[in-house]
């Protein structure tokens, strides 16, 4: 859910002009927008902040259950209230705040925010928001200064995804979500969240408009923090919503489709379960939810899920006019919450028709994948096949079950950032079937969020991947005393690809000054051996010539073999 702020308050709200001289009073830099009463809005309400376009959601309602749950914790004269919603950005939450402070101080009203357990006065909002203001402004005033001029607000949102808003009439942003239209009983596309200030998040959206408690998992989630500030984030966010989102969701058109879907899925309280089961119902398809449910009952293992299996026993038995009024109900109660009346249709569900006529009437409108965003053809780079040549990068993107160079870089723009610890990676084919690949630093200074000061060297992190036949070797060096001169953390773990297990593990931590190696090979054993600075320092620095790449492996599996691993897999044994 979308965090939010109430005010509760008695009367009449103030005109607009009379908040916008409240902000001026306060020294609060916002202004509402236009003229007239804020009675009866409901909506989004733009506002600026310096360089920043940002706003939020703004109800004003009789909010009657809101009020009751607060009854003897404020003035009972209070009988109104108003929300304001966003959806994570500091700078809608900084709005919000504000305009609450201010309607708050004319109204003589309280406030109740998603961190409080109880309404505060109007005196600690305005002290609430003075004190975002006091890091929230030096740090626009910071992104100005270099010319940043974006954000990860659903306004932004809007400008990244134009040109493909423009070319595909059957998408919409809604918020925070891209969804193919019209919706039926089944949303599909891409929740685009708030990693943090200067990236987003994605994830592929898949719910039935009556269970949102399937919508969004790990399980769903695109690999990887989504970059604002990067030249190529816009192609690549294109890109990759028709790769990663809309390839795979373009295929559900049906319940049915959406149950087997849910078959691949793993839920901690095995809401998947009850959705597969309650999908197929509402399909029409009671014989396949009953197999499966006798299935589970058969295969329980334990009293959690016994008990689900009992519940959905009782979903099977229950009547199915009253299980499709039921779910016709929430969803639209979900159409309503998540702002998609204009794009969803009111649909019977297939058990409700005849056979012949439910693919027609219930499934979900087709999605052709053309029209796209075109691709700059600077984007992407392939994978080395000749031996011993290094290649550089920007980044590696993560295509799930393999990964390409994102943004390819020469040989003298790597060196240089090598030299400056700005990130970059380099991949190196060992042997036909050997891969290595190297993530140098995790900085960089075109990042606004960057805030060395000119001529700094950022700390340096580095991470060591190799991939070998039914093995994988990673290595991670983290820059956690770099007052010292060297790193304070080395881990080295084997791992076995066919059993998907770590089978060994050390780990240097010169904070504590102790290895600590598990060995799964003999079954789990841990041994935790002191080591002093001096022992430590000569493994602990991820510092390399550029392009040597076999310096970082000769220390990795020496290393190892202090620890007692022995040679390495993929790794020839090169250390004494």
């Amino acid at each position: 859910m979308f965090p939010e702020i109430h005010v509760f308050f008695s009367g009449r709200l103030p005109e607009r002009m009379a908040v916008n001289a409240m902000f001026n009073a306060l020294h609060f830099p916002f202004a509402l927008p236009g003229q007239g009463a804020l009675e009866g809005h409901r909506g989004f309400m733009p506002m600026r902040l310096q360089h920043v376009d940002t706003g939020f959601e703004f109800d004003v309602f009789d909010n009657a259950e809101m009020l009751a749950l607060m009854a003897g914790a404020m003035d009972p004269a209070f009988d109104r209230s108003v929300t304001f919603r966003w959806s994570g950005d500091d700078e809608e939450r900084l709005a919000a705040l504000c305009t609450a402070a201010a309607l708050a101080t004319m109204l003589g009203a309280v406030v109740l925010d998603d961190e409080a357990v109880s309404p505060f006065s109007a005196e600690e909002a305005v002290e609430k928001a003075r004190g975002m203001l006091k890091w929230i402004v030096p740090q626009l005033e910071g992104e100005r200064a270099i010319g940043f001029k974006g954000g990860t607000s659903p306004i932004h949102l809007r400008e990244y995804l134009r040109p493909l808003l423009e070319a595909r009439k059957d998408l919409v942003l809604v918020d925070r979500y891209l969804v193919m239209r019209p919706v039926r009983h089944v949303l599909r596309g891409a929740a685009l969240g708030r990693y943090d200030r200067y990236a987003v998040d994605i994830h592929r959206l898949l719910m039935p408009m009556y269970d949102p408690t399937v919508a969004c998992t790990s399980y769903d989630q695109l690999p990887g923090a989504w970059e604002i500030w990067e030249p190529h984030f816009q192609p690549l966010l294109l890109d990759q919503l028709r790769e990663q989102v809309f390839t795979p969701l373009a295929s559900v058109t049906s319940l049915s489709d959406f149950a087997g879907a849910m078959r691949t899925r793993k839920h901690p309280n095995g809401e998947h379960i009850i959705a597969l089961v309650r999908s197929l119902l509402l399909a029409g398809e009671a014989e396949q939810a009953a197999a499966f449910v006798e299935e589970g009952e058969r295969s329980a293992n334990g009293e959690h899920e016994a008990e689900l299996m009992r519940k959905l026993r009782g979903d099977l038995d229950r009547d199915i006019a009253d299980m499709c009024a039921d779910h016709h109900r929430r969803e639209a109660d979900m159409a309503s919450v998540l702002k998609l009346k204009a794009i969803w249709e009111p649909t019977p569900f297939p058990v409700e028709l005849p056979k012949a006529s439910r693919a027609a009437r219930t499934d979900e409108a087709p999605f052709p994948l053309a029209p796209w965003a075109p691709l700059p053809d600077d984007l992407y780079g392939a994978l080395p096949e000749e031996l011993d040549v290094p290649v550089f990068s920007k980044r590696l993107q993560d295509q799930g079950d393999a990964f390409i160079r994102l943004v390819p870089l020469s040989r003298e723009d790597a060196e240089q950032r090598h030299e400056a610890h700005d990130r970059y990676c380099m991949v190196v084919r060992l042997s036909p079937t050997d891969l290595l690949t190297i993530h140098y630093g995790v900085w960089d200074q075109a990042n606004p969020g960057d805030r060395r000061d000119a001529g700094m060297l950022a700390p340096l992190d580095v991470f060591v991947n190799l991939r070998t036949p039914g093995w994988g070797l990673h290595a991670s060096f983290k820059d956690e005393q770099r007052d010292l001169g060297r790193m304070g953390r080395l881990e080295i773990i084997v791992h076995d690809l066919e059993r998907h297990i770590h089978v060994w593990q050390t780990r240097l931590d010169a904070t504590k000054g102790v290895r600590v190696t598990e060995d799964q090979r003999r079954g789990k054993s841990e041994v935790e051996t002191p080591m002093s600075d001096t022992e430590m320092a000569p493994w602990l620095t991820p510092v390399f010539p550029f392009g040597d790449y076999w310096t970082l492996l000769r220390r990795i599996e020496a290393c190892a073999r202090l620890a007692g691993h022995g040679p390495l897999p993929g790794v020839p044994p090169l250390a004494s």
